[in-house]
């Protein structure tokens, strides 16, 4: 018997690829719990109790990775050797960037003016452009097997996530002002 803890897929039963189902993310969780949950080893003595604390702590842990792509991107080239810098990590390619600080110029003037019109279409770009770089991560991971390759796109993809939440709360508050910001 191996010491050694499944990773975040095998965890869930779930094939090491870069697209999964959602649907069966959450079905393999909610199963594992059903196992694991603390609640169900309430009777159990101290170590039984915190074993399944620890299983229950390890499902919710490897799901939350395996919910983001970006983050589920990453652990993916962790298991092959491949790290990507959480912050710094070298330069993005200069069209991003580019588009970036446009896109940031554009949501701020929109922003000032409450443009919802605006910001609605910003947002729609930075989900069109998560959406293309998830299809390129997939390509990359999924098909080509370039773990280190993928490294500035899922870097770029955190960049949009965050991108599209400011573009998110932008519009919430635009559409009701009474939001705090």
């Amino acid at each position: 018997m191996t010491s050694a803890l499944p990773d975040h897929f095998a965890l869930f039963g779930l094939a090491p690829r870069f697209e999964i189902d959602p649907q069966e993310l959450a079905r393999a969780h909610r199963a594992l719990l059903s196992q694991v949950h603390p609640d169900r080893h309430a009777l159990a003595d101290a170590a039984g109790r915190r074993v399944a604390l620890q299983w229950a702590s390890r499902a919710n842990e490897a799901i939350e990775v395996l919910r983001s792509p970006a983050a589920r991107a990453a652990y993916l080239c962790s298991l092959h050797g491949v790290e990507v810098p959480r912050e710094g990590g070298g330069p993005l390619p200069p069209a991003f960037l580019g588009w970036v600080m446009d896109w940031r110029e554009a949501l701020e003037e929109a922003r000032e003016r409450g443009d919802i019109a605006a910001l609605t279409r910003l947002s729609t770009e930075a989900a069109t452009r998560r959406g293309e770089l998830e299809a390129a991560l997939s390509a990359r991971i999924d098909r080509q097997g370039d773990h280190a390759g993928a490294v500035a796109e899922i870097r770029s993809l955190v960049f949009v996530e965050k991108l599209a939440a400011e573009a998110q709360a932008a519009l919430a508050r635009a559409a009701d002002p009474t939001l705090l910001s």
